[in-house]
């Protein structure tokens, strides 16, 4: 009889440790389990979508080629970019205004060189 109530007293204990060891590994504000963050979506990068790090690659590795893809394609714009300015600054600028204004100050210059070669 004592050894019956020894054994179901210390049941008892052991389940009360156990119970208290179950709610230390849970946060006592949320009941969320302890070191497990939520972030409330997936990686930006991750699952299956194109440019996701395959998972046998070190994350180094795979940040490294992310960074030489992306300096790829900063260079890749510079130089769309910089044609683009060539091809504009190569166009002619001159309205229809302004050549009106030129062929005006042709016609005067060459009148009054033809004054003065008569006088």
């Amino acid at each position: 009889d004592v050894l019956e109530r020894l054994s179901a007293a210390d049941r008892k204990r052991v389940e009360h440790v156990e119970k208290l060891r179950e709610s230390l590994q849970r946060d006592p504000s949320s009941g969320r389990p302890l070191f497990q963050p939520h972030t409330g979506r997936a990686p930006l990068a991750g699952g299956s979508r194109a440019g996701a790090r395959p998972p046998q690659l070190p994350i180094g590795d795979f940040l490294h080629g992310l960074g030489d893809h992306q300096a790829g394609q900063r260079r890749e714009r510079a130089a769309r970019d910089q044609a683009e300015h060539a091809q504009e600054a190569a166009q002619s600028k001159v309205n229809v205004k302004s050549n009106s204004m030129v062929s005006k100050m042709k016609r005067r210059m060459i009148r009054k060189l033809f004054e003065s070669l008569d006088v």
